[in-house]
């Protein structure tokens, strides 16, 4: 099966903090997909927190949907590619899901795997997160919005 199960995408929290207490909260590897939001000015981030990522790419590949180790290097061009592709997917099904409540444009800046290059605002300025989890084939893995 190329495409994962997912049951259900579940908000957590929303919260204000400081940008750069939140980003010192996101595990590396993460992809940071920086969306610019029209008829609105500012961008935001789309964070895809490396364990979603790993266990979207195990079930691809026919593995069990389970978190494993892997701190400490960052993301091959198979995984990149593959976040492009899951980003994108996400995108336009936010998009068409916010249709009927308000029209909106999302376009895709860029995706950054350093978060020293994914900075929207300076560090000491307020954002709001909301923190989520997308359920693949059971388990439970967390992505950000900023």
């Amino acid at each position: 099966r190329l495409v994962p199960q997912v049951g259900m995408i579940t908000k957590e929290s929303v919260y204000i903090t400081r940008f750069n207490n939140f980003m010192i909260k996101i595990p590396m590897p993460a992809s940071y997909s920086i969306v610019s939001m029209k008829p609105f000015q500012d961008n935001f981030l789309f964070i895809l927190d490396s364990r979603l990522v790993f266990v979207v790419i195990s079930v691809m590949f026919g593995g069990p949907a389970q978190p494993f180790k892997i701190e400490g290097r960052e993301f091959t061009k198979l995984e990149t590619r593959i976040i492009d592709d899951l980003v994108k997917v996400a995108l336009t099904t936010f998009e068409r899901v916010w249709q009927d409540v308000y029209p909106v444009q999302l376009e895709l800046r860029s995706i950054e795997l350093n978060p020293a290059l994914a900075r929207i605002v300076s560090g000491n300025e307020k954002v709001i997160v909301v923190e989520s989890t997308m359920d693949i084939d059971g388990y439970e893995a967390p992505f950000f919005f900023c």
